[in-house]
């Protein structure tokens, strides 16, 4: 599979831009603010539906503009797949494939496989557990581009439960009043915890070739690992919420079993219902976990 052709239309810097590309190495050679990085960027974007400098997709659109234009001619085992992402600064994206309508925009996810390696690729061993999870979670998409839909479904459970908590710390709810955040329980449980096994079989499948890199480049013999901290384990929680009782040394998750994860998350939300009313915050899951990269025993 490879990008034989790119057009961008009102696409960071470019206005409309047409390349051909060949099957192979490609190198994009300019002076600097030419835009070269702006391709690789649209490329990556097309493949994930995010790009490896921002968050969210409206620093994309060129200003003054009112959509942005990327169309790739994909070539896959022999056959030609037209693919197009249309970035709307108001209303709804559209993605067409082949010049047919996609019901829903994640739909492109999958089609192109894609690996951006750029200096901000630092960040995920520097800064903070943002970083790494959006790490880990663009390689479970792509590797299961059904998982966008769980991670969209896993956000807007989140944002609810979130909501819920918020309102009942601010009236005071208890009891069977708060029966419908048991509901919402369920459904945090459920897609938190194909995030959570996702992630650690990705973590896995990772730990080879970590291994061989770092081999190929080390003079010592420190065996390099890769570690799911989980807040769902143990009586502790991050320590993101100023409570000097709590800090970040949780325990690692190993088992990628749904059914241990699902038991163990159920746990914990009982465990810490007290504590999520009082700060009106979901306090743990997927969005509070970290990977961390380790040297040696």
């Amino acid at each position: 599979m490879y990008v034989k052709h790119l057009t961008l239309a009102s696409f960071r810097n470019h206005g409309s831009t047409d390349v051909a590309l060949e099957a192979g190495i490609n190198l994009f050679v300019g002076r600097n603010g030419q835009g070269k990085t702006n391709l690789v960027e649209a490329i990556g974007y097309l493949s994930t539906l995010t790009s490896h400098r921002v968050a969210g997709y409206q620093a994309l659109i060129q200003a003054g503009e009112p959509a942005a234009i990327i169309r790739a001619m994909v070539c896959h085992e022999d056959r030609d797949i037209l693919l197009e992402l249309e970035l709307n600064r108001e209303g709804k994206n559209k993605a067409r494939m082949n010049k047919a309508d996609l019901p829903r925009v994640r739909d492109l996810i999958g089609v192109i496989s894609s690996v951006t390696f750029a200096p901000e690729d630092i960040d995920i061993i520097r800064r903070d557990p943002t970083n790494r999870r959006a790490f880990i979670d663009g390689l479970v998409v792509q590797y299961r581009p059904r998982m966008a839909g769980v991670y969209s479904d896993y956000e807007r459970v989140l944002k609810q439960r979130n909501s819920l908590l918020k309102s009942a710390k601010i009236t005071k709810t208890t009891g069977s009043a708060l029966s419908t955040l048991e509901a919402w329980d369920a459904s945090l449980v459920q897609y938190g915890t194909e995030i959570v096994s996702a992630r650690i079989e990705i973590a896995r499948m990772l730990e080879p070739h970590l291994f061989a890199a770092y081999q190929s480049i080390a003079t010592t013999n420190n065996e390099p690992r890769l570690l799911y901290k989980s807040s769902l384990l143990g009586d502790k929680l991050p320590n993101s919420f100023g409570d000097e009782s709590e800090d970040d040394d949780l325990d690692y998750l190993e088992d990628s079993d749904k059914d241990t994860i699902t038991e163990l998350f159920r746990a914990k939300l009982e465990k810490v219902r007290a504590k999520e009313l009082e700060r009106g915050l979901t306090l743990v899951g997927p969005q509070r976990d970290d990977l961390v990269l380790m040297l040696g025993p």
